[in-house]
Protein backbone atom coordinates (compact mmCIF):
# COMPACT_ATOMS: atom_id res chain seq x y z
CA UNK A 1 0.00 0.00 0.00
CA UNK A 2 2.76 2.40 1.33
CA UNK A 3 4.82 1.33 -2.34
CA UNK A 4 1.84 2.52 -4.28
CA UNK A 5 1.05 5.49 -2.62
CA UNK A 6 4.93 6.91 -3.16
CA UNK A 7 4.94 5.44 -7.03
CA UNK A 8 1.48 7.93 -7.44
CA UNK A 9 3.24 10.47 -5.94
CA UNK A 10 6.83 10.15 -8.01
CA UNK A 11 4.47 9.55 -11.24
CA UNK A 12 2.39 12.94 -10.27
CA UNK A 13 5.62 14.84 -9.39
CA UNK A 14 7.38 14.08 -13.24
CA UNK A 15 4.18 14.79 -14.86
CA UNK A 16 3.61 17.80 -13.40
CA UNK A 17 6.69 19.41 -13.41
CA UNK A 18 7.13 22.54 -15.91
CA UNK A 19 10.86 22.88 -15.73
CA UNK A 20 12.29 20.53 -18.35
CA UNK A 21 14.62 17.93 -17.86
CA UNK A 22 17.40 17.09 -20.16
CA UNK A 23 18.38 13.61 -21.01
CA UNK A 24 18.56 11.38 -23.85
CA UNK A 25 15.59 9.50 -25.85
CA UNK A 26 16.99 5.82 -26.00
CA UNK A 27 14.73 4.53 -28.91
CA UNK A 28 14.69 0.72 -28.42
CA UNK A 29 14.92 -0.52 -32.35
CA UNK A 30 14.04 -4.38 -33.91
CA UNK A 31 16.18 -3.55 -37.05
CA UNK A 32 14.48 -4.47 -40.46
CA UNK A 33 15.43 -7.68 -41.84
CA UNK A 34 16.28 -6.24 -44.98
CA UNK A 35 16.60 -2.42 -45.25
CA UNK A 36 13.02 -0.72 -44.60
CA UNK A 37 12.45 2.64 -43.60
CA UNK A 38 11.43 3.95 -40.00
CA UNK A 39 8.06 5.10 -39.29
CA UNK A 40 6.75 6.70 -35.67
CA UNK A 41 3.20 5.46 -34.66
CA UNK A 42 1.75 7.53 -31.99
CA UNK A 43 -0.98 4.86 -29.97
CA UNK A 44 -4.02 6.38 -28.32
CA UNK A 45 -5.52 3.71 -26.12
CA UNK A 46 -6.12 3.68 -22.24
CA UNK A 47 -6.68 0.30 -22.15
CA UNK A 48 -3.17 -1.43 -21.61
CA UNK A 49 -4.12 -4.68 -22.63
CA UNK A 50 -5.28 -3.12 -26.03
CA UNK A 51 -1.64 -1.32 -26.40
CA UNK A 52 0.36 -4.71 -25.90
CA UNK A 53 -1.78 -5.98 -28.63
CA UNK A 54 -1.12 -3.36 -30.99
CA UNK A 55 2.88 -3.53 -30.28
CA UNK A 56 2.71 -6.93 -30.76
CA UNK A 57 1.12 -6.26 -34.21
CA UNK A 58 3.84 -3.57 -35.08
CA UNK A 59 6.04 -6.22 -34.07
CA UNK A 60 4.66 -8.80 -36.22
CA UNK A 61 4.64 -6.35 -39.58
CA UNK A 62 7.64 -4.37 -38.85
CA UNK A 63 9.69 -8.49 -39.12
CA UNK A 64 7.64 -9.47 -41.83
CA UNK A 65 8.06 -6.03 -43.73
CA UNK A 66 11.49 -4.76 -42.99
CA UNK A 67 10.29 -1.62 -41.57
CA UNK A 68 11.11 -0.24 -38.04
CA UNK A 69 8.09 1.51 -36.11
CA UNK A 70 9.10 3.68 -32.93
CA UNK A 71 5.69 3.80 -30.63
CA UNK A 72 4.38 6.47 -28.60
CA UNK A 73 2.03 5.85 -26.08
CA UNK A 74 -0.58 8.51 -25.05
CA UNK A 75 -3.79 7.35 -22.75
CA UNK A 76 -5.57 11.21 -22.85
CA UNK A 77 -6.76 12.94 -26.39
CA UNK A 78 -6.88 16.13 -25.17
CA UNK A 79 -2.76 16.12 -23.72
CA UNK A 80 -2.16 14.52 -27.20
CA UNK A 81 -3.89 17.25 -29.04
CA UNK A 82 -2.29 20.10 -26.72
CA UNK A 83 1.31 18.86 -26.98
CA UNK A 84 1.15 17.46 -30.95
CA UNK A 85 3.97 18.33 -32.97
CA UNK A 86 3.81 16.71 -37.18
CA UNK A 87 6.76 14.23 -36.15
CA UNK A 88 4.09 10.94 -36.43
CA UNK A 89 3.66 8.99 -39.65
CA UNK A 90 1.04 6.78 -38.27
CA UNK A 91 -2.30 7.18 -35.26
CA UNK A 92 -3.56 3.96 -33.68
CA UNK A 93 -6.47 6.09 -32.84
CA UNK A 94 -8.97 4.90 -29.86
CA UNK A 95 -12.40 5.89 -30.93
CA UNK A 96 -13.83 6.06 -27.08
CA UNK A 97 -11.08 8.20 -24.67
CA UNK A 98 -11.77 9.02 -22.02
CA UNK A 99 -12.79 13.81 -21.42
CA UNK A 100 -11.94 14.17 -25.20
CA UNK A 101 -13.35 11.25 -27.74
CA UNK A 102 -11.60 9.77 -30.68
CA UNK A 103 -12.93 11.99 -33.02
CA UNK A 104 -12.82 15.38 -31.76
CA UNK A 105 -9.04 14.20 -31.58
CA UNK A 106 -8.75 13.39 -34.94
CA UNK A 107 -10.84 16.45 -35.76
CA UNK A 108 -8.35 18.62 -33.66
CA UNK A 109 -5.43 16.90 -35.44
CA UNK A 110 -6.59 17.64 -38.95
CA UNK A 111 -6.45 20.95 -38.43
CA UNK A 112 -2.97 21.13 -37.76
CA UNK A 113 -1.72 17.80 -39.64
CA UNK A 114 -3.11 16.98 -43.07
CA UNK A 115 -0.86 14.16 -44.06
CA UNK A 116 -0.52 12.12 -40.66
CA UNK A 117 -2.14 8.60 -41.02
CA UNK A 118 -4.85 7.80 -38.89
CA UNK A 119 -6.24 4.73 -38.23
CA UNK A 120 -9.41 4.45 -35.89
CA UNK A 121 -9.83 1.59 -33.72
CA UNK A 122 -13.41 0.94 -31.59
CA UNK A 123 -15.49 -2.00 -30.27
CA UNK A 124 -17.70 -2.09 -33.02
CA UNK A 125 -18.45 -0.67 -36.79
CA UNK A 126 -21.01 2.18 -35.32
CA UNK A 127 -18.52 4.77 -36.12
CA UNK A 128 -16.75 3.65 -39.21
CA UNK A 129 -18.78 5.88 -41.34
CA UNK A 130 -17.78 9.29 -39.50
CA UNK A 131 -14.52 8.25 -40.39
CA UNK A 132 -14.44 9.79 -43.67
CA UNK A 133 -15.18 12.72 -42.04
CA UNK A 134 -11.28 12.88 -40.57
CA UNK A 135 -9.78 11.37 -43.49
CA UNK A 136 -9.12 7.80 -41.64
CA UNK A 137 -7.24 5.47 -43.13
CA UNK A 138 -9.08 2.79 -41.97
CA UNK A 139 -10.92 1.35 -39.30
CA UNK A 140 -10.16 -1.86 -36.82
CA UNK A 141 -12.63 -3.01 -34.52
CA UNK A 142 -11.82 -4.73 -31.36
CA UNK A 143 -10.65 -7.52 -30.40
CA UNK A 144 -7.67 -6.79 -32.79
CA UNK A 145 -7.29 -10.21 -35.62
CA UNK A 146 -3.83 -9.63 -36.93
CA UNK A 147 -5.04 -10.55 -40.97
CA UNK A 148 -7.36 -7.33 -40.44
CA UNK A 149 -4.49 -5.38 -38.95
CA UNK A 150 -1.79 -6.69 -41.52
CA UNK A 151 -3.94 -5.42 -44.51
CA UNK A 152 -4.59 -1.67 -42.84
CA UNK A 153 -1.01 -1.27 -41.80
CA UNK A 154 -0.20 -2.17 -45.18
CA UNK A 155 -2.21 0.47 -47.22
CA UNK A 156 -1.34 2.66 -44.23
CA UNK A 157 2.72 2.23 -44.72
CA UNK A 158 2.85 2.94 -47.99
CA UNK A 159 0.82 5.79 -47.91
CA UNK A 160 2.99 7.11 -45.26
CA UNK A 161 6.25 6.00 -46.60
CA UNK A 162 5.05 8.28 -49.88
CA UNK A 163 4.43 11.33 -47.50
CA UNK A 164 8.24 10.63 -46.04
CA UNK A 165 9.08 10.92 -49.62
CA UNK A 166 7.72 14.41 -50.48
CA UNK A 167 10.39 16.55 -52.46
CA UNK A 168 11.81 19.45 -52.02
CA UNK A 169 12.78 21.57 -54.98
CA UNK A 170 16.10 23.65 -54.51
CA UNK A 171 18.26 25.69 -56.48
CA UNK A 172 22.27 25.58 -56.21
CA UNK A 173 25.02 26.69 -58.10
CA UNK A 174 22.39 27.76 -61.48
CA UNK A 175 20.65 23.94 -60.63
CA UNK A 176 17.60 22.82 -59.50
CA UNK A 177 17.75 19.83 -57.35
CA UNK A 178 14.34 17.68 -56.03
CA UNK A 179 15.61 16.31 -52.27
CA UNK A 180 13.69 14.16 -49.69
CA UNK A 181 12.93 16.02 -46.49
CA UNK A 182 13.36 13.16 -44.44
CA UNK A 183 16.80 12.95 -46.32
CA UNK A 184 17.50 16.61 -43.99
CA UNK A 185 18.98 16.75 -40.72
CA UNK A 186 19.20 20.58 -40.36
CA UNK A 187 19.43 23.78 -41.79
CA UNK A 188 21.51 25.95 -41.05
CA UNK A 189 21.88 30.09 -41.61
CA UNK A 190 25.22 31.34 -43.03
CA UNK A 191 25.47 34.83 -43.73
CA UNK A 192 22.58 35.46 -47.19
CA UNK A 193 22.99 31.33 -47.55
CA UNK A 194 21.42 28.29 -46.30
CA UNK A 195 22.76 25.27 -45.86
CA UNK A 196 21.09 21.91 -45.72
CA UNK A 197 22.99 19.38 -44.17
CA UNK A 198 21.85 15.68 -45.50
CA UNK A 199 23.06 12.54 -45.07
CA UNK A 200 26.62 12.31 -46.03
CA UNK A 201 26.73 15.62 -47.92
CA UNK A 202 26.00 19.43 -47.93
CA UNK A 203 23.68 21.69 -50.48
CA UNK A 204 24.51 25.40 -50.08
CA UNK A 205 21.97 27.64 -52.14
CA UNK A 206 21.12 31.57 -51.46
CA UNK A 207 18.03 32.55 -49.22
CA UNK A 208 16.34 33.27 -46.15
CA UNK A 209 15.34 30.87 -43.70
CA UNK A 210 11.77 32.87 -42.91
CA UNK A 211 11.09 32.16 -46.98
CA UNK A 212 11.02 28.16 -46.11
CA UNK A 213 9.82 28.06 -42.38
CA UNK A 214 6.97 27.87 -42.52
CA UNK A 215 7.12 24.92 -45.47
CA UNK A 216 9.67 22.99 -42.89
CA UNK A 217 7.84 23.44 -40.22
CA UNK A 218 4.76 21.23 -41.92
CA UNK A 219 7.55 18.34 -42.75
CA UNK A 220 8.36 17.72 -39.05
CA UNK A 221 11.34 20.69 -38.40
CA UNK A 222 11.94 23.47 -35.69
CA UNK A 223 13.31 26.49 -35.76
CA UNK A 224 15.67 25.94 -32.62
CA UNK A 225 16.77 29.61 -33.11
CA UNK A 226 18.15 32.06 -35.58
CA UNK A 227 20.63 30.19 -37.16
CA UNK A 228 18.93 26.61 -37.41
CA UNK A 229 15.70 24.23 -37.95
CA UNK A 230 16.47 21.43 -36.95
CA UNK A 231 14.32 17.99 -38.30
CA UNK A 232 12.21 16.49 -35.13
CA UNK A 233 12.66 13.48 -36.45
CA UNK A 234 16.68 12.79 -35.44
CA UNK A 235 16.86 14.42 -32.69
CA UNK A 236 17.89 11.96 -29.89
CA UNK A 237 19.04 14.05 -27.07
CA UNK A 238 18.36 17.22 -25.09
CA UNK A 239 19.50 19.49 -22.85
CA UNK A 240 18.24 23.15 -21.15
CA UNK A 241 19.89 24.72 -23.83
CA UNK A 242 19.90 22.74 -26.47
CA UNK A 243 19.14 19.53 -28.30
CA UNK A 244 21.55 17.45 -30.55
CA UNK A 245 21.31 15.17 -33.54
CA UNK A 246 23.98 12.72 -33.52
CA UNK A 247 26.96 14.61 -32.37
CA UNK A 248 25.70 18.06 -33.47
CA UNK A 249 24.35 20.26 -30.57
CA UNK A 250 22.03 23.56 -31.32
CA UNK A 251 21.48 25.97 -28.92
CA UNK A 252 17.78 27.00 -28.88
CA UNK A 253 16.66 30.47 -28.08
CA UNK A 254 14.69 31.68 -24.50
CA UNK A 255 11.83 32.79 -26.98
CA UNK A 256 11.97 29.13 -28.88
CA UNK A 257 12.39 26.70 -25.19
CA UNK A 258 8.84 27.06 -23.83
CA UNK A 259 7.61 25.58 -27.52
CA UNK A 260 10.16 23.10 -28.17
CA UNK A 261 10.47 21.77 -24.75
CA UNK A 262 6.42 21.24 -25.16
CA UNK A 263 7.14 19.67 -28.42
CA UNK A 264 9.40 17.58 -26.91
CA UNK A 265 7.05 16.42 -24.11
CA UNK A 266 4.93 14.86 -26.05
CA UNK A 267 7.79 11.98 -26.72
CA UNK A 268 10.15 12.70 -23.39
CA UNK A 269 7.98 13.85 -20.82
CA UNK A 270 5.27 10.39 -21.43
CA UNK A 271 8.90 8.40 -21.33
CA UNK A 272 9.99 9.76 -18.25
CA UNK A 273 6.47 9.43 -16.42
CA UNK A 274 5.63 6.03 -17.74
CA UNK A 275 8.49 4.30 -19.68
CA UNK A 276 5.86 4.57 -22.64
CA UNK A 277 8.12 5.08 -25.34
CA UNK A 278 9.61 2.44 -27.38
CA UNK A 279 10.37 1.09 -30.31
CA UNK A 280 9.47 -2.14 -31.94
Amino acid sequence: KYCKILVLLYYKEKTMSREPIGGRIDFRRIPASHGGNMFRVAIVELDVAVVADLRNCLARFAKAEGVTFETVWFTDGMEFVEKYSPVYDIILLKTALPLFGGLETARKIREVDHCVEIILISPDTSLAIAGYSVQAADYLVLPIRYEAFERALRKTVHRAEAAQNVDMLIRSKGVYRRISAKEVLYVEVRGHYLVYHLFGETITVLGQLTSIEKKLMARGFFRCSAGYMVNMRYIDRFTRNSVCIGEQEFPISRSKKAELFGRLGVIVGRKCANAGTEAV
